[in-house]
């Protein structure tokens, strides 16, 4: 699979997409240097993402996450001339073929563009190439030094003139593109699943029926008023102005065969992580004691619990909890930790290491403990998870210091870590 790194051309330099994270945030946004600096653009991004206002969500959707987190490795201003990179990040992540190189891979090829995208998927004119490509010149030699090579990509119209008096630096390949399916060819990802938008092109086949049809319709309506008025048999009438319609229609050039479409790939929703608590209790004639001395096993039943309510529990016959967290066929790092609301502290077993978050991991992983068998007062806890692709053992060690627990899973979120929780009351 090749690793294409992206490059938005801007007059203060190339900025690399390093990443594009899906995210359950309200609105998509742009960061720089993963970091919490959310840029400006960041509401324009937001509109080309979603549907009606924007075309990545229409052409590479439906998403399993409400918006996304593209980080960038240098600011990008107003305007935009980002359009076009950014369009074509999300063809490499959703491509089979490709996958996008972050700022520390070693990429097979490097791709530098600027242009706008309107909704119908051209590409539009931007101004300021000669400034862009004044401010790559560096960038394009330190490129061409490494053997790398470097595919710039912009509007077909004068801006392919421009750059050419700009005198672009040699062995950088130049291309001019008039629309998103070029972009998707030039960056070898095959065809695009983007369909034409309905009633922006007529099928001349529909067009050369419709012809023959109004043609059909007046032309006997014609014949049957001129029988009409001259007192001859209109049914006598009726077969010869069919006959004359089928030939006027024999005379028109056969409509041209329907090109096949491909079929659209169907991109079946992405399974998210979840966290499942099971109560475990003993088998009938059992006890336990039997069950944490490890002579019988427990039966597990995952409580049901609707989103932000707490889930409740009876301690008679209450052994203990297991907690499972199914994170996916994607290797990720997770920290689990349990917070104590009231009551007893839990005893049980020792939590697994690769729920500390150094370490990565996929799957399901689980968690077992034991409950106190007598509580002089409910015992009420929260279970919080925090996965990411990078290690999260600081960032959970940040979040149990956090009074304002709202905040603080924002604030996760918007690094581009996801927050799960669960919240559960054990009544003596």
């Amino acid at each position: 699979m090749k690793r294409l790194a992206i490059f938005v051309a801007t007059t203060g330099g190339p900025a690399q997409i390093d990443r594009l994270t899906p995210e359950y945030a309200p609105h998509s946004m742009v960061c720089l240097k993963r970091g919490s600096d959310i840029l400006p653009i960041s509401g324009d991004y937001d509109d080309f993402v979603k549907r009606g206002s924007g075309v990545i969500e229409r052409e590479f959707g439906p998403f399993d996450y409400a918006s996304f987190r593209m980080d960038v490795t240098e600011s990008i201003g107003v305007g935009k001339s980002w359009q076009l990179g950014v369009f074509a990040a999300h063809a490499v992540v959703a491509s089979e073929s490709a996958e996008l190189a972050d700022k520390d891979a070693s990429p097979d090829q490097v791709i530098w563009l600027t242009g706008e995208v309107d909704y119908d998927l051209g590409v539009v004119s931007v101004g300021h190439i000669a400034e862009k490509v004044a401010a790559s010149k560096t960038f394009f030699d330190n490129w061409h030094d490494a053997g790398v090579p470097v595919l710039a990509l912009v509007p077909q119209a004068e801006n392919l003139v421009e750059i050419d008096q700009a005198e672009l630096p040699e062995g950088v390949e130049l291309v001019g593109l008039s629309s998103t399916a070029e972009l998707i060819a030039q960056l070898g990802l095959g065809p695009t699943d983007a369909q034409p938008i309905a009633g922006s092109a007529k099928s001349q086949t529909g067009t050369s029926s419709a012809v023959a049809s109004i043609i059909g319709t007046l032309l006997i309506s014609v014949l049957i008023l001129w029988a009409y008025m001259s007192g001859v048999n209109q049914e006598a009438v009726k077969p010869a102005a069919e006959k004359a319609v089928q030939k006027s229609a024999e005379k028109l050039p056969p409509p041209p065969k329907p090109k096949k479409l491909a079929e659209k790939k169907v991109v079946q929703p992405r399974k998210a992580e979840t966290i499942t608590v099971s109560e475990r209790r003993p088998p009938a004639g059992g006890t336990c004691a039997k069950v944490h001395f490890g002579r019988i096993e427990a039966e597990t039943q995952p409580i049901q619990s609707s989103n932000g309510d707490i889930a409740v529990s009876t301690l008679k016959n209450l052994c203990g909890l297991k907690f499972d967290f199914d994170l996916g066929a994607k290797s990720k790092f997770i920290a689990a930790n349990l917070d104590i609301e009231s009551g007893a502290f839990v005893r049980g077993n020792v939590k697994p290491k690769l729920l500390s978050g150094i370490t990565k991991t996929k799957g399901k992983q689980s968690w077992t403990i034991d409950v106190p068998r007598r509580l002089a007062e409910p015992l009420q806890y929260r279970l919080n998870a925090i996965i990411g692709k990078e290690p999260v053992a600081a960032e959970m060690q940040w979040l149990k210091r956090q009074s304002d627990w709202n905040q603080a899973v924002k604030t996760l979120a918007q690094k581009g870590f996801s927050v799960l929780t669960w919240r559960h009351k054990i009544t003596p």
